[in-house]
Formats: C-alpha cells, sequence, structure tokens
C-alpha cells in the first residue's frame, strides 16, 4: 500500500511470454522492495509512470491497468489478496475475494 500510496491496485495478469513492449522498454527500472515477498516496483525513468514487472513468485506479468493507453477489453474478475488488505477498506463490489492469489 506504502509502494502505491493507495488502499490496493487494480492489476491484470499476463503469461511472461506474452508480453510485448511497443516502445521504451529500455526505459524500464525496478526497484526490489526488501520486505515484500513478491512485490517489486517498476517504473519508466524517463516519466516515473508504474510499469508491468515479473512476479518473482508465480512466473507472470503484473500488469498495472491504469498505465494502459487504451481500454483492455474486460473487466474485473476478482479480488486478490484481500487478507492483507487494509483493516479500514472495504470493497463496494459483490466481485469473489480471496486471501492470495487462486490456483
Amino acid at each position: 500500500r506504502k509502494a502505491r500510496a493507495a488502499a490496493h491496485t487494480t492489476n491484470g495478469f499476463l503469461e511472461i511470454a506474452d508480453l510485448r513492449f511497443t516502445r521504451g522498454e529500455d526505459h524500464l527500472r525496478i526497484w526490489h522492495l526488501p520486505r515484500a515477498r513478491f512485490f517489486d516496483q517498476s517504473f519508466c525513468a524517463l516519466c516515473g509512470s508504474v510499469m508491468p514487472r515479473h512476479d518473482r513468485g508465480r512466473m507472470v506479468e503484473v500488469i498495472p491497468i491504469g498505465s494502459l493507453d487504451s481500454d483492455p477489453g474486460r473487466q474485473a474478475d476478482d479480488h486478490v489478496y484481500v487478507g492483507s488488505r487494509a483493516s479500514w477498506y472495504d470493497f463496494a463490489d459483490h466481485l469473489a475475494r480471496y486471501d492470495e492469489m487462486p490456483p
């Protein structure tokens, strides 16, 4: 939460082999958060925008949906890592909720 300055993030997931940058990949920088189990901070060195990152434990690309320039073509499926959400935050929808990443 502190790294994103928000109660949660909105991410999509892709197989690592399926992610393709059309430009600017050479500007990608990664900061490893020492206390985080899976989370790294990936950003553009030119503008600071949050960028896709490799997940260290699950072999997927985590795509911050807010970083996309166009509609991803689908709606949210569920909420993951609800078990570690901020105690003051509750969800206002009826999507499935998982304490961790679902299988």
